[in-house]
């Protein structure tokens, strides 16, 4: 039976596996080195089961994403996409005086 706060707890539900499995993406590409992880790999990491990975993502690149964007918000940066460019470019400083 749901309460008033169901569906609250619900959805406190799904943001808990969406958060295992994005932390079990990055804890298993960071392990191995390499995205060639298989779902299957990535779900057995997380201790989810292998359709719930199909309930919060369509596909091992869009898991991805959520991984990389994630990492960004954690390291201060707002943005998901930059330029090479400006990625290599170093920030201004103030001039010296003296």
């Amino acid at each position: 039976m749901t309460g008033p706060n169901g569906g609250d707890r619900l959805e406190r539900r799904k943001a808990r596996t969406r958060a295992a499995l994005i932390a079990a993406a990055r804890d298993v590409i960071a392990r191995d080195g390499s995205p060639s992880v298989s779902i299957q790999q990535i779900t057995d990491a997380a201790d989810v089961g292998f359709g719930s990975f199909y309930n919060h993502f369509s596909s091992k690149d869009e898991l991805f994403e959520a991984a990389i964007a994630e990492a960004f918000e954690e390291h201060g940066s707002g943005s998901t996409r930059s330029s090479p460019a400006s990625a290599t470019r170093p920030k201004s400083s103030p001039p010296r005086s003296g």
